[in-house]
């Protein structure tokens, strides 16, 4: 009966706030942020944090326009591609770029993860692009560093120095093989790799049966996404003057840009410090989450205290942009346009 609810999805969501459905734990956010509304007199007060970014970064923005004001020294190598661009002139392109197998492809608009693959050649990458190559893609270098990290920091546009509010450090999903049990039992056994088992199913399975040998760690997911069942750890204790002064630099550099999370891989935590050895995969603005907050057993009051002081900054920036800088904030019919072609594009991506 224990290992009914160690193992079973149902309980394991159920009992387990970190994979409850977003709507249910924002639902306390959700009314702070009308009080926050009010206070602005918009309730799209969030888009004037980031003002060089469509809705502050909330959703739907391209990220290809945030990765080209980003560092050339701290960003991956990457190639935009068009919709419906011919596939030998993708391969001349990444070419041209420098890229090579393993790479990343992703949507140019995404959201939480929205099909990210690591492609190992150039098989893969036409099954890919046969499939979803009527999207803006973008294909990236796969950033080898063996530190993944979440860090989210936020400036006032009339200080140098800002502040760091949230470090998640991020495990991988993965199984060690023990000698006597396959690879389906090993993640019938791991509750955090059940939730994914259908899709794990479907990758691994020519070796699904097979006994995996004692001692041998078997990578399940490469990319860092929680939705794909990485584990996301609490790295606030990291936060010191010399993290914060790294980011204040790198965010003096990004244009209008005050609120963001920066998506990132680096060699080591003391490298991080020093500003050296980092790689952003990605710059996500106000729709960012804290997600140390994901963090197994992380008290769920504690995690509502925190999306709360969360969106408190954001709406801060938001209205010292508007009263000092005169940002206005988005207007209702653009923000109607917008949203609703998002809405648009997700259904469209979700019947490729």
């Amino acid at each position: 009966m224990i290992k009914i609810f160690k193992t079973h999805p149902f309980f394991i969501r159920l009992l387990n706030w970190e994979y409850w459905n977003m709507y249910v734990l924002y639902a306390p956010v959700f009314f702070y942020y009308l009080y926050l509304s009010v206070k602005a007199r918009s309730f799209l007060f969030f888009s004037a944090a980031n003002p060089s970014i469509v809705t502050g970064g909330f959703a739907g923005e391209s990220k290809i326009l945030i990765i080209n004001t980003t560092p050339a020294n701290l960003q991956p190598k990457t190639v935009f591609v068009a919709r419906n661009t011919a596939f030998t002139r993708v391969c001349a392109d990444i070419a041209k770029a420098g890229i090579a197998y393993p790479l990343i492809v992703k949507p140019d608009v995404g959201q939480r993860g929205l099909l990210v693959e690591k492609i190992p050649d150039e098989t893969a990458l036409q099954v890919y692009h046969t499939r979803f190559g009527a999207v803006d893609l973008l294909v990236q270098d796969f950033v080898d560093l063996p530190l993944e990290l979440s860090v989210l920091h936020y400036r006032f546009p009339n200080q140098q120095s800002g502040n760091i509010t949230s470090v998640t450090l991020k495990e991988h999903l993965r199984v060690t093989g023990n000698g006597k049990h396959t690879l389906q039992q090993l993640i019938e056994n791991y509750p955090r790799a059940v939730l994914q088992k259908e899709r794990l199913a479907k990758l691994y399975s020519k070796t699904w049966n097979t006994v995996i040998p004692k001692g041998e760690t078997l990578l399940l997911e490469p990319i860092g996404n929680h939705s794909r069942g990485t584990m996301f750890l609490n790295g606030n204790h990291l936060i010191d003057q010399p993290l914060i002064q790294v980011f204040d630099q790198i965010n003096l550099q990004l244009p209008h840009v005050y609120f963001c999370r920066f998506d990132l891989k680096c060699t080591s935590i003391d490298d991080l410090k020093q500003g050296k050895n980092i790689q952003i995969l990605e710059i996500n603005g106000v729709g960012a989450e804290p997600a140390h907050i994901y963090h197994p057993g992380y008290p769920l009051p504690k995690a509502i205290a925190d999306l709360f002081a969360h969106w408190k900054t954001i709406y801060e920036i938001s209205a010292f942009n508007n009263r000092h800088l005169n940002i206005g904030f988005m207007r209702f019919n653009e923000a109607k346009a917008h949203f609703a072609q998002f809405r648009h594009y997700l259904n469209q991506v979700s019947k490729l």
